[in-house]
């Protein structure tokens, strides 16, 4: 009853939605606005709703809403309140009209709901019971992975992520996109690296109970945040930030109101800190003072922030006018092609046809001619393949996702291990809401399925070298 109460009202702000749109021929600013503060009430009801079934806030699933609102609606939300700067506007930008604003508001918000509908049909009043019982040497079975991970990852992880950062501070975060683009073999460090954090996630469910061994994993994701920063990077220093915040209220302290009023506070303080970073990463030469010179240019570090994350509707827009008018619908293929990409290029083809068809991003900064990469998003995904009809795909998307981020405080006890699997996938996953579908394949398929498997199936059990050093 109540999952149907929540889909009703969702369904009434479609229609509400829908039904201005067809009464505004011409849309003006005002309208833009009317658009925004229909958004704020469908992300706040979703967020309700969500702790109204029964959810915890600090959960996997409302951080991914919360960025996928941001990055999809978010200079939508900052039209209401007027402050969004001309610099970040897309009003103008790229010759873009208020109707081409206003006609994605409209499938933007409707897809978010279906998104968030998905969601709740995925929630099912079984879940109380659905956590197995576990083996006695689980926890020492995740010590064990995590260690393997953890040797084999942090050389080629940390080698990688200095080295940007030189090249970095040396010339500039652009010169870092201008080095040779590394295929196949050649990325192989990278990719055992990006094993690291999962790494630490096993760690730190492994020794949930041990305090130095908490604080030796928060130091190592702190100096990871610092690193990226520094590199002129932000995506996956504000995963890494979240997903601190996750480990901390399931495996230290369950955050409370006056913790969440804290954390507010310093993630106001951590978004003006990426917007300094913005103005000045193009920068060579630099020295970590330049981000925090009071002439950086910041205006205000929240709304700056969050109008140039909400500037990717500007991949909707831009499909929009490319589809269907100059090139049909995808029927599915970009979300096909993600699952070839499991398939290795062994000579088959001169170029894996999932680099072609499933990197969104890559094609859209193409047809424009830009010189800069434009990103994609969730919406726009779902609609080069289907038009309207991308409501359903974000529906299942929703489903889907719903199901992976379900995880709560129990789950340390309960089930570890699909905590790991939901955390691992967080890690890998928060940034789908600015890219394609193809990102949540292969972190599923190469990363948390693989380590789940393991887990579970205990292949290191009898590997004492890798045995508990407590």
């Amino acid at each position: 009853m109540k999952k149907c109460k929540c889909i009703f009202f969702l369904v009434l702000l479609i229609v509400i939605v829908v039904f201005y749109s067809q009464i505004v021929s011409h849309p003006e600013y005002n309208d833009l606005r009317v658009m925004g503060i229909l958004g704020f009430i469908q992300l706040l009801f979703s967020i309700w709703s969500w702790k109204y079934l029964g959810k915890e806030l600090i959960n996997p699933y409302l951080f991914f809403l919360v960025a996928l609102y941001t990055f999809s609606f978010g200079q939508s939300l900052l039209y209401v309140f007027n402050i969004v700067s001309e610099r970040r506007d897309l009003i103008g930008f790229q010759g873009i009209t208020f109707k081409e604003i206003f006609d994605s508001q409209v499938l933007t918000l409707v897809m978010l709901s279906c998104f968030h509908i998905g969601a709740i049909l995925s929630v099912s009043r079984l879940e109380e019971s659905t956590y197995s019982s576990l083996p006695i040497d689980y926890t020492k079975r995740i010590r064990r992975v995590g260690w393997v991970l953890f040797i084999v990852s942090i050389i080629p992880y940390f080698s990688r992520i200095i080295q940007d950062m030189i090249f970095s501070m040396m010339y500039g975060y652009g010169a870092l996109y201008e080095r040779v683009e590394e295929v196949g073999i050649s990325q192989i460090d990278k990719y055992i690296g990006d094993y690291f954090v999962p790494s630490l996630i096993c760690l730190f469910v492994g020794y949930r109970l041990n305090p130095k061994m908490r604080y030796f994993i928060f130091g190592l994701c702190l100096f990871n945040i610092v690193a990226i920063l520094l590199t002129g990077g932000r995506t996956y220093a504000v995963i890494l930030f979240a997903l601190l915040i996750l480990l901390y209220h399931y495996g230290v302290k369950r955050i409370s109101l006056k913790g969440g009023i804290v954390l507010v506070v310093f993630s106001v303080l951590f978004l003006t800190l990426l917007t300094a970073i913005s103005h000045s990463r193009s920068e060579s030469k630099r020295s970590v003072k330049v981000y925090f010179q009071k002439d950086s240019g910041i205006e205000n570090g929240v709304t700056e922030t969050i109008a140039e994350m909400g500037s990717s509707m500007f991949c909707l827009i831009k499909t929009k006018e490319i589809v269907p008018s100059r090139e049909d619908y995808r029927y599915g293929r970009s979300y096909f092609y993600s699952f070839m990409s499991l398939i290795p290029n062994l000579g088959f083809w001169d170029m894996h046809p999932a680099r072609l068809e499933a990197n969104l991003g890559n094609w859209l900064t193409n047809k424009l001619g830009l010189s800069y990469g434009t990103g994609y998003s969730m919406c726009a995904e779902a609609y080069i393949n289907f038009g309207i009809g991308g409501s359903i795909a974000m529906l299942i998307l929703g489903f889907l996702l719903g199901k992976i981020f379900k995880t709560d405080s129990r789950l340390f006890k309960e089930n570890p291990a699909l905590l790991i699997f939901s955390l691992i996938l967080f890690w890998f996953c928060l940034k789908m809401t600015r890219n394609s579908f193809i990102g949540f394949v292969r972190a599923f398929f190469y990363y948390a399925l693989p380590i789940y498997y393991i887990i579970t199936r205990g292949i290191f059990k009898r590997v004492g070298k890798f045995s508990d050093p407590h």
